[in-house]
């Protein structure tokens, strides 16, 4: 019997140290995945997923509030972006992995929340104000009322699907009628403008296009980075240096979205003593990475070492910038001359917020402008529960004043949903690991040695032995059904 006990032992350590190597490999994908979109519906949301095999990697969409649910009417993308290919090595040089994606999930998201009535005293296109950290207005031009989308109770219309050779789009319309104006003098606190109780804005109508593909792309370039590692306490391993190495070319799946989306406000009723009558419309952009915390923690900090946390870059009067935006200072308004917000790191891209200069009022062609006010750090947390880590930027559109107002932002980007790799040669993930793992064999061994000379010895003191427990002791199908990873 204790030859027995000893060699199942024996064959669940080795399935044990078998366990742990297999548990180190990484799914890279393979050619010839089906990929396609899922579109979800809900009461206040549209969401389109990229998926294979029952897993998504990417998904992008719409939501928005009503008056009993209250929400930013919001567009938005999650990735999974790999952003680098590396080699791993222990301290000693010996090697870890090759051909390992270093991966990273990232929101990107576009809010509008409310549209203000302004007098644009300086004709310079802007809605010349400073905002604190708490979203108050320090100093403004003079604000005289708004209307908040986030409650507004929006119609929302049939979703149209049609394929455009390798991509499909999709096209509803979200409107809103005759919405209440807040009066703008009590910020932060929304309160009704007591005076202006019969009249409405007409309505906001917003046409949302969004189109959607995936292609497998052969000879893209991905940075690569030897790694090497420093052991620490127990299985932790600390980074400890980074080289940049040659480009890598890497075969896959890449997912493509753009949601485009034609708003018209029509109906405003403008103060009768604004004499240069602007109206300036919200808009919030959410960024963030999430790391599972079941990373190892090198993989933490390895995108921060080489430079792929996220930033914004945009122009101003200035010049360009390239900044995450967390400071919660105060600060005064930033004209963007070009036409977009792009959001990344050093070697990939998240997405990016765009617009035309081009706006349409009562009619006629004009031009509006877009500006930033501040940005402050933030995490975001998802309808997963997923937190995102990251920064907001605040900033609007203005345009001229007038009866009918057309104008169509819009946010895109890209995912490499999979990448093509040789299967990565795996070994322990260094030597310490192994030996830690043969002592606690080896004690447990003697452990199980020593329990069972004791049971034997009481059981020949007792004159018998208990079958039913001797059965219970050679069954291991519970311990080899047990997930190791």
């Amino acid at each position: 019997m204790k030859s027995k006990m000893i060699k199942s032992f024996l064959v669940v350590s080795v399935l044990l140290l078998a366990v742990l190597v297999h548990g180190l490999e990484v799914g890279v994908g393979q050619e010839g995945e089906d990929w396609e979109i899922i579109v979800d519906e809900g009461d206040n949301y549209k969401h389109f997923r990229f998926v294979s095999g029952g897993m998504d990697d990417a998904s992008f969409g719409v939501r928005w509030g009503s008056s009993d649910n209250l929400g930013a009417l919001g567009m938005f993308s999650i990735q999974n972006r790999h952003i680098a290919m590396t080699s791993v090595y222990d301290e000693d040089g010996e090697p870890i992995s090759e051909n390992k994606p270093i991966s990273v999930r990232t929101v990107l998201s576009a809010r509008l929340w409310r549209i203000f009535e302004y007098n644009d005293s300086n004709g310079n296109g802007l809605c010349d104000h400073i905002v604190d950290e708490y979203g108050n207005f320090v100093e403004f031009e003079e604000i005289y009322k708004y209307v908040d989308l986030s409650d507004a109770d929006w119609e929302v219309s049939e979703l149209i699907e049609e394929e455009e050779g390798d991509n499909v789009t999709w096209e509803f319309t979200l409107i809103a009628r005759d919405l209440v104006y807040y009066d703008a003098s009590v910020l932060p606190i929304k309160q009704r403008h007591l005076d202006m109780v019969d009249e409405r804005l007409e309505y906001v109508n917003l046409t949302f296009h969004l189109e959607a593909g995936t292609k497998y792309v052969e000879g893209a370039s991905i940075p690569r980075f030897r790694v090497t590692l420093h052991r620490g306490v127990g299985p932790i391993q600390y980074l400890r240096e980074v080289e940049r190495e040659q480009e890598q070319e890497i075969n896959g799946y890449v997912g493509s979205y753009e949601i485009k989306w034609d708003h018209e406000f029509v109906g405003w009723d403008y103060q009768a003593e604004n004499d240069n009558p602007s109206l300036f419309m919200e808009f919030y952009n959410i960024v963030g990475n999430h790391i599972p915390m079941d990373r190892p923690l090198w993989q933490q900090r390895f995108m921060y070492r080489i430079g792929e946390d996220l930033r914004a870059t945009y122009n101003d009067d200035i010049g360009e910038h390239r900044t995450n935006l967390t400071s919660t200072s105060p600060m005064r308004e930033r004209r963007l001359h070009q036409r977009r917000i792009s959001y990344g790191g050093n070697w990939t891209r998240a997405g990016r917020f765009h617009w035309v200069s081009d706006v349409t009022v009562d009619g006629e062609d004009m031009e509006m402008t877009a500006q930033i006010v501040r940005g402050a750090p933030m995490v975001h947390r998802d309808h997963r529960g997923r937190n995102f880590v990251g920064f907001m930027v605040y900033g609007g559109f203005n345009y001229p004043g007038g009866h009918h107002i057309f104008h169509d932002p819009g946010i895109d980007g890209s995912a490499m949903l999979s990448i093509d790799a040789e299967p990565t040669s795996r070994i322990l993930p260094y030597r310490g690991l192994f030996l830690g793992v043969m002592v606690v064999t080896t004690v447990l061994l003697v452990v199980f040695t020593l329990l069972y000379r004791d049971t034997e010895q009481k059981s020949e003191k007792l004159g018998h032995y208990d079958m039913e427990k001797g059965k219970k002791s050679d069954d291991w199908s519970d311990y080899y059904g047990r997930d190791r990873t």
